[in-house]
């Protein structure tokens, strides 16, 4: 899947874009503060239909207006482009728009336009809590199987209405409620923790390629890659569940709150034995991300049968130049490629070094959130 066309209204600063993109490697250029992340932001939210960098569609409406509007036009290879089109009005909500039919469940247009986010505002999955590692996965999953976001969000309702039902203190009421949104966590809580460690077992292998590859060393420690499920999934999971949502009734009561179920996982991340959130260095770290989201777009590619888009947000400025170069080749394979930067003319080099064909690199500058295309 190609973006074409991107036209933007009221997003962040940028200034009334209307965009014609390259097919293959786009180099977005401008000192910091300028609106380059703004752009690869836009792009990312015709993909899962929010933010990667808030949860709060209000705040990416440019400040003197309550409104927004993405737009988007994509060749899929087949004889008609695909049109999906953003609303979002504050107080009103948001509306999408898929060839001109009103979608009326996002979550059957989610991973419409697949796409792989790169950047510092991804470090957080290594370094960050654990809340940062299973918003990577949710995303990641989400994208790639509708049957999980549909198991995700049955998930997250059913903590949100048990949480209420403990808040409230009603003996009655958690009687005669809580039963049945135990049966929906533990059936739907099953399904998330059965694709989270599916996920992850199979991001070990392409993760540990990419590792290899961005530092450039055959002979690398291993990068391994650990659920830590809340739940473990053995064969007995749902009986497991249910014994433990029982010892854990006391406390829940106690504080008022679910404490049992995937929306407390985590994963761990090593480089050998030695985890990575605490004892990796930042060269290592970075490493790291890197590989998780090269091998999360190769997953994507063998599960969608076309390969994901890839954003990656100011990538010299994070690496050096043996993991910029290794990075530049693992992206080859993606369909499209978006890249901020400060310095346009180093990043068009990097990009012909790494391979990419000149004909193939489409460079635009960003000043003031004014969006020009240059010459490359």
């Amino acid at each position: 899947m190609i973006l074409e066309n991107l036209r933007l209204d009221g997003f962040r600063n940028l200034q009334d874009v209307s965009l014609t993109f390259g097919r293959t490697a786009n180099v977005i250029a401008g000192a910091n503060g300028q609106g380059k992340s703004n752009l690869l932001e836009a792009i990312g939210f015709l993909s899962v239909f929010r933010s990667f960098r808030t949860a709060y569609d209000a705040e990416i409406a440019r400040f003197d207006i309550d409104n927004f509007v993405i737009e988007g036009i994509f060749d899929s290879g087949s004889a008609l482009n695909h049109e999906v089109h953003v609303r979002y009005k504050k107080g009103v909500g948001k509306k999408v728009i898929v060839d001109a039919e009103p979608v009326s469940r996002l979550s059957s247009v989610v991973g419409f336009f697949p796409t792989i986010c790169l950047g510092i505002e991804q470090f957080p999955i290594i370094t960050g809590g654990p809340r940062e590692r299973r918003r990577f996965l949710d995303m990641a999953l989400s994208q790639m199987s509708p049957l999980y976001l549909s198991a995700l969000m049955r998930y997250k309702r059913a903590v949100h209405q048990r949480n209420s039902l403990l808040s409230s203190g009603d003996d009655s009421v958690l009687r005669s409620d809580l039963p049945s949104w135990d049966a929906i966590l533990v059936e739907s809580g099953v399904e998330v923790i059965a694709g989270r460690n599916r996920f992850l077992e199979q991001l070990q292998a392409p993760a540990q390629v990419v590792y290899q590859a961005i530092t450039g060393n055959e002979d690398t420690v291993p990068l391994n890659i650990r659920y830590r499920p809340d739940i473990k999934p053995d064969k007995d999971i749902r009986e497991t569940f249910v014994k433990r949502l029982e010892r854990d009734r006391p406390k829940e009561l106690l504080q008022r709150r679910s404490l049992a179920g995937p929306h407390r996982d985590d994963f761990l991340i090593q480089i050998g034995d030695r985890g990575l959130r605490k004892h990796g260095s930042q060269g290592e770290q970075k490493s790291a991300l890197f590989a998780l989201k090269m091998a999360e777009m190769q997953l994507l590619q063998d599960l969608k049968n076309f390969t994901p888009t890839v954003l990656i947000d100011d990538l010299f400025s994070m690496l050096d130049h043996t993991r910029v170069s290794g990075t530049l080749q693992a992206i080859r394979e993606a369909a499209q490629v978006f890249i901020t930067t400060t310095d346009g003319d180093s990043a068009v080099h990097q990009l012909r070094q790494a391979g990419f064909s000149p004909d193939a690199i489409a460079r635009y500058n960003v000043h003031n959130g004014v969006v020009t295309r240059e010459t490359v």
